[in-house]
């Protein structure tokens, strides 16, 4: 089986993401293909990325989170899509993590409420920490909104 592999590792998490994929890949048996970013293709050029992908025979693409459109043509042609971050999307063929915002922000408020600070002081100070910013503002109603959609400045 030949399976597209396009999440590029821009940390050490995503170095280690990596590095394991190809080793499981080996031990199965499964061929690796690296594939060039989708979400950098816009327009008429996403369709001719789809064509590549059908092209390469892939049984799957491995790959961040692309626009729903995006990912709809790519499940419509019947390429299963392994997403590496979370979406509201529900396909037969898509597999992704879920949760992980709720998990985010139920730490915060527990983290906030120990120390008797804010939820977003807490946000703050992990981002200093640790130089990530694994989410930027939680709402009063306790949902998440990631750093890319945020409009709150820390």
């Amino acid at each position: 089986m030949r399976v597209g592999f396009s999440l590029v590792p821009d940390d050490p998490f995503w170095v280690q993401v990596r590095e394991a994929a190809w080793q499981r890949a080996a031990e199965l048996g499964v061929t690796l293909v690296q594939v060039p970013l989708l979400m950098a293709r816009m327009g008429d050029e996403s369709l001719g990325f789809l064509e590549d992908l059908k092209a390469q025979e892939l049984g799957a693409l491995i790959t961040p989170l692309l626009t729903q459109s995006q990912m709809l043509s790519i499940l419509e042609a019947d390429l299963p899509i392994i997403c590496a971050d979370e979406t509201p999307l529900r396909h037969p063929r898509l597999v992704s993590p879920q949760g992980l915002y709720d998990a985010a922000a139920l730490s915060t408020r527990f983290l906030a409420g120990a120390l008797g600070v804010s939820d977003t002081y807490v946000s703050r100070i992990f981002r200093r920490v640790t130089g990530m910013a694994l989410w930027d503002y939680v709402h009063p109603t306790g949902s998440v909104v990631p750093a890319s959609c945020s409009t709150a400045r820390l």
